[in-house]
């Protein structure tokens, strides 16, 4: 059996799907957070397992541990063929975490004035409340 499979294999079971809504101080008061990480459960013989298959896909699980943006976003592209494989949990995560990239959470709008500091135009509560509904009927479609 080829290592480079082995390493598919935990990648489907051994990787974390994270959609976080959190609570902020600022802004409207909320802040969204997503990313790829491996479980806490992973062993280092797993992570280089994993490793062989994500760098034969040009990827990396090891450095940085965590994946945002562009990186997250890949991952998940490639993971595509292997959702019937996964856990119901991770493919759910994974399709907010799509929804998440395609709907981002609404700015709050600032006017630049030149210097560092610029000022707050005001929050557009229409689009983040629309912006908030949409985020809960997807999320309960997935039920």
């Amino acid at each position: 059996m080829n290592l480079e499979w082995i390493g598919l294999g935990l990648a489907i079971t051994k990787m974390d799907y994270v959609v976080k809504v959190k609570s902020i101080p600022f802004a409207y008061g909320f802040q969204v957070e997503t990313l790829v990480r491996l479980k806490r459960s992973c062993t280092e013989e797993q992570k280089k397992c994993i490793e062989v298959w994500a760098q034969a896909n040009d990827m990396s699980v090891i450095e940085p541990k965590r994946m945002y943006g562009e990186r997250m976003k890949k991952w998940i592209d490639t993971m595509e063929p292997f959702y019937s494989l996964m856990h119901e949990r991770d493919v759910k995560n994974i399709k907010k975490i799509k929804w998440m990239l395609d709907n981002p959470i609404p700015k709050v709008a600032y006017r630049d004035d030149g210097t560092r500091r610029s000022t707050k135009i005001g929050k557009n509560w229409k689009k983040f409340m629309y912006w908030v509904e949409a985020w809960d009927a997807f999320c309960e479609g997935l039920e």
